[in-house]
């Protein structure tokens, strides 16, 4: 009986110890966990509309882009850091002529924002943000696409037709 109660003691504490070393670990795992799902989202300062503002004013057309016409959205996804810092800046979808490196050059220079919470602490949140490039020449039309004339309410639709070509 007294060999049993010794062996299970000794259970107990190997448990104990393996536990410790277990709480240890998670806390360093939780340490360097970025969630995409939090309580508060991260903010940048002063709200979205300052968050566009900010990418309005800092994002310089790539010049490339503009010869070539290239326009659409780059998606970049980064890191809100416990502190409010922007790290681990990633493209994820890219649009040429520049545009993607541009949009990350920006987005790591943001100013640091309030960080995402999760159970009333700071946690690291993984963000992703469409960046939209859209250049309108100096006359202020948009370039790109030309944009078909559609004819008014009321208009006769077989005016606006192409003719077939035999």
């Amino acid at each position: 009986m007294k060999k049993k109660s010794i062996a299970m003691m000794g259970v107990a504490v190997c448990l104990l110890a393996i536990n410790g070393l277990g709480s240890n670990a998670s806390a360093q795992q939780t340490d360097t966990t970025r969630y995409q799902i939090v309580e508060v989202d991260p903010e940048f300062p002063g709200g979205m509309e300052a968050m566009m503002k900010y990418l309005a004013e800092n994002i310089k057309y790539p010049q490339v882009a503009k010869e070539q016409g290239i326009q659409g959205r780059v998606y970049v996804s980064f890191v809100v850091e416990k502190d409010g810092s922007v790290s681990n800046v990633r493209l994820l979808r890219d649009i040429g002529g520049g545009c993607g490196e541009e949009a990350v050059r920006v987005v790591g220079a943001m100013p640091k924002w309030k960080p995402g919470m999760m159970k009333g602490k700071a946690v690291r949140v993984m963000y992703n943000l469409p960046i939209n490039f859209q250049y309108k020449s100096e006359e202020g039309e948009e370039r790109g696409a030309k944009r078909k004339e559609l004819p008014s309410k009321g208009e006769d639709v077989q005016r606006h037709r192409r003719p077939l070509v035999p």
